[in-house]
């Protein structure tokens, strides 16, 4: 097991480190916020406990997206989570479903059902190649891409664990698991866990990361405190005493400062991780979030706050303008199987991204290359391009959409 180490901190309110100051920008709703997130390319999701608001304005305008239905009163929405695909997951508690839209919230379709879960959908998170990973009172369930049967994979669980909190993948594909005993990590997608800190009763709820690799967590009950690894997780050192932790209540600039929300909102200088300056704005259990243009923007009930400078001045992300397609898509080829020839279509979407080449590959199961279909910079729109076999053998191929630090990747059968 490894040992935990805990480190002085200090919070300051000093002339040296002023406060950072909010204006609200819409009061969406009447109940509380349930989650807050962003996508690639800028857009907001902002849910509360009966629904689901979506801008793709940097926030001016808002549509809802998602409503629960007056007839399940006691139901409400408790996670918004966006996959690679600018994809939309939502989760529920009371009633424990997961809800999916790949059309930017105009249409929804239930992908986990309520008997699955045991009642309730804490966390959700998407891996880079598509795979869903739900964290339910039971267990953790896992979809991989294009599957329709959840599996379960708790494999290195202690007995004691009922219910998992959060979950987190870093950058190196690492996934942890903070549970009601403790923390878990896995490095082969959740077939086997171990456990890296034991404490029965630490709700580890709430993770990020930093563009150098550190990771943060945050900690409630006996598991109380703001937490850093330097080793993808295997060991955390403790830096922070704060007793209030709620799900996605920490995120990172790219100069390295953590902003967190613990009943109030607190923030790391740049020189010193150990030195929090206290912000005077009372918050419940809210979430932080920097937009591409360098704000931080704060849930505060039914309400959007939104910080009068920016604390981010290294994101330069120009975003598209509305009504331009935002989404990355990589299609099922068709026909599949197939003989001899097959068509695949994509999208690439408008913004700073289309500057990258796009890449379109094949790929036999021992990983091979076997054709390179596109290979050039695209502008935004939707494509269809040929595969002609002729050369292959019969068997199970794979093609690999790439655009920058997207890609995704299919499977086809090709039966001659």
């Amino acid at each position: 097991m490894k040992k935990l180490v805990l480190s002085l901190f200090f919070i300051i309110t000093g002339l040296n480190y002023p406060q950072l100051q909010f204006s609200s920008i819409i009061q969406l709703d009447n109940n509380y916020a349930a989650s807050l997130t962003i996508d690639s390319c800028g857009n907001f999701y902002f849910a509360t406990t009966r629904n689901l608001f979506i801008s793709t304005d940097g926030g001016v305008n808002w549509i809802k997206s998602f409503s629960l239905p007056d007839s399940l009163q006691s139901q409400f929405i408790e996670v918004i989570t966006v996959g690679k695909r600018n994809e939309i997951y939502l989760g529920t508690g009371n009633r424990g479903e997961i809800f999916r839209s790949l059309d930017t919230g105009k249409t929804w379709k239930i992908i986990l059902s309520a008997d699955l879960t045991g009642g309730y959908v804490e966390d959700i998170v998407v891996d880079s190649v598509g795979t869903i990973y739900a964290a339910t009172v039971r267990n953790i369930l896992i979809l991989p891409d294009h599957d329709s049967i959840w599996q379960s994979r708790f494999n290195g669980f202690s007995s004691i664990v009922n219910t998992t909190w959060s979950l987190f993948i870093s950058k190196n594909g690492t996934l942890f698991a903070g549970t009601e005993a403790g923390l878990y990590r896995s490095i082969n997608s959740g077939m086997d866990w171990s456990m890296v800190y034991d404490y029965h009763r630490a709700d580890f709820v709430c993770f990020t990361e930093a563009n150098n690799g550190t990771l943060y967590m945050g900690g409630t009950d006996r598991g109380y405190g703001l937490y850093s690894s330097l080793d993808d997780g295997l060991t955390w050192k403790r830096f922070g005493i704060f007793f209030d932790f709620w799900k996605r209540g920490i995120t990172t600039s790219s100069d390295g400062k953590v902003f967190l929300v613990s009943k109030n909102l607190y923030s790391t200088t740049i020189d010193n991780d150990s030195l929090f300056i206290k912000h005077n704005i009372n918050l419940g259990r809210d979430f932080p979030v920097i937009h591409p243009n360098g704000y931080l923007y704060l849930t505060y009930s039914g309400s959007l706050l939104k910080s009068t400078e920016r604390v981010d001045i290294d994101r330069q992300i120009h975003l598209p303008p509305p009504g331009i397609n935002y989404t990355f898509l990589l299609e099922q080829n068709y026909p599949n199987p197939f003989n001899s020839k097959t068509k695949i279509k994509y999208s690439v979407p408008s913004g700073a991204v289309v500057s990258f080449t796009t890449v379109l590959n094949a790929y036999d199961v021992l990983g091979n290359k076997v054709a390179t279909l596109v290979n050039e910079n695209k502008p935004a729109g939707d494509y269809e391009v040929e595969f002609d076999t002729k050369n292959l053998s019969s068997g199970i191929y794979f093609y690999q959409l790439r655009i920058g630090e997207f890609f995704e990747t299919k499977k086809m059968i090709l039966l001659k």
